[in-house]
């Protein structure tokens, strides 16, 4: 168990070997985000980590693989308010977001898939940020219950348009990474409270216009667009 990553943005590495008896009270404290990454970790070291960091807010397993692929055990943890994960499609894993816990604010899929993920609206009353790779969706339709977003940001996407995105009129960032496909951005009109703006390898959109109606728009970043 160590400290890694930047010295703005630390985060606290837990291996499958890392001694969970003798865990620094420093790393109890909830100044770092924990990271299960790689590795096999096996049931009995699970119910450990679940039991002394019970009270963890912010928890990265998106990179988590092995033998232990059940991760149910993030249900156990009430106090999270941060989660990234990976919903893979050969694993039986659903994540099931009505009973995650009801302080989450901030998810990160790293890898998404929609036959994966259930009940999503049930974040709305806190979720506040979202972001997620490898959206295979048309458009947004599937995101239109979390009205309560106040940023939305995409890796990559399939997206052609961005119908669905007029009922998240909370949202004041916008990042639209990897959308190739995108076509047609009019419903965008709508997110008049809108401060951040990104397009990120958009190749085939030719109509930016709808952008000139987002009043309260401060930055606006294109990269790649051709």
């Amino acid at each position: 168990m160590y400290l890694s990553g930047f010295k703005e943005s630390p985060y606290l590495m837990v291996k499958p070997d890392s001694d969970l008896s003798n865990v620094n009270p420093e790393f109890l404290q909830n100044k770092y985000v924990v990271r299960l990454s790689g590795g096999d970790y096996d049931e009995s070291f699970i119910k450990r980590f679940v039991y002394v960091f019970r009270n963890v807010k912010f928890l990265d397993i998106g990179n988590k693989f092995g033998g232990h692929k059940d991760n149910s055990f993030i249900y156990e943890l009430p106090n999270l308010e941060g989660l990234v994960i990976s919903l893979f499609r050969d694993v039986d894993f659903i994540l099931n977001c009505s009973i995650l816990s009801k302080k989450l604010k901030q998810l990160h899929l790293t890898v998404y898939s929609k036959n994966k993920l259930k009940n999503l609206d049930a974040l709305n009353d806190s979720l506040e940020r979202l972001a997620i790779s490898d959206f295979d969706e048309k458009d947004l339709t599937k995101l239109s219950a979390l009205s309560n977003l106040k940023s939305l940001s995409f890796l990559t996407a399939r997206i052609k348009n961005l119908k669905g995105i007029e009922a998240m009129t909370n949202l004041r960032v916008l990042s639209l990474g990897g959308v190739r496909s995108l076509v047609d951005i009019s419903d965008i009109t709508a997110l008049q409270n809108l401060k951040f703006l990104e397009f990120d390898i958009c190749w085939k959109l030719q109509d930016f216009s709808p952008i000139g109606q987002l009043k309260e728009l401060e930055v606006l970043q294109l990269m790649d667009c051709k």
